[in-house]
């Protein structure tokens, strides 16, 4: 084992910290420090083992928890580039995460049923399907980062606006339709 690498253990996932990069693997099904974060299903992922990054956030191991309320760890997964559709679709009771910097896109319904009081998306996501935060009754501020060139939250209007069509793609409880929109949903 590498003495560089460091461990933290989060609810059911084993996270490794080397050389910046976060790999994930689960620990019910892997438990040898080699496995890498593609062996597992939890994550699509590129380079050997020693260099891998996580690209792709699966549904396989989040997908109907009713345990996890928290998900801010999320953020460290730099090398993350995109949340695949659903892929925490009814985490009932997850309030919180934090997207990090990187993610290029977010899938259709990727947080459909949960229970998210707000969110942040950065500038780096340049895609998103329909309606990624439907069904979260609690969702009271949306933001998107200023230095987004493809959606806005304009006016702090508390939605995500996709910027080249002035189309409002999601709203939460606490929503104010800016003037300039052209179209609400998709």
């Amino acid at each position: 084992v590498n003495p560089r690498m460091k461990m933290l253990t989060v609810g059911r996932i084993l996270k490794r910290l080397w050389r910046g990069t976060l790999q994930t693997l689960s620990v019910l099904s892997m438990q040898r420090w080699r496995a890498c974060a593609w062996r597992t299903g939890i994550a699509t992922a590129t380079g050997n083992c020693h260099t891998k990054r996580l690209l792709r956030l699966r549904a396989l191991e989040f997908k109907g928890n009713s345990t996890i309320t928290s998900f801010d760890e999320l953020r460290y997964f730099t090398g993350m580039t995109s949340i695949v559709d659903r892929a925490l679709e009814n985490c009932k009771s997850l309030r919180s995460l934090s997207l990090p910097e990187g993610l290029s896109w977010i899938g259709s319904g990727a947080f459909v049923y949960c229970d998210l009081r707000s969110i942040y998306i950065p500038a780096s996501v340049a895609e998103i399907g329909i309606y990624p935060f439907v069904d979260n009754y609690n969702l009271s501020s949306i933001e998107v980062d200023a230095a987004n060139t493809d959606y806005d939250s304009r006016n702090e209007c508390n939605a995500i606006i996709e910027t080249s069509t002035n189309t409002l793609i999601q709203g939460c409880k606490t929503t104010v339709i800016p003037s300039g929109i052209k179209r609400i949903g998709r």
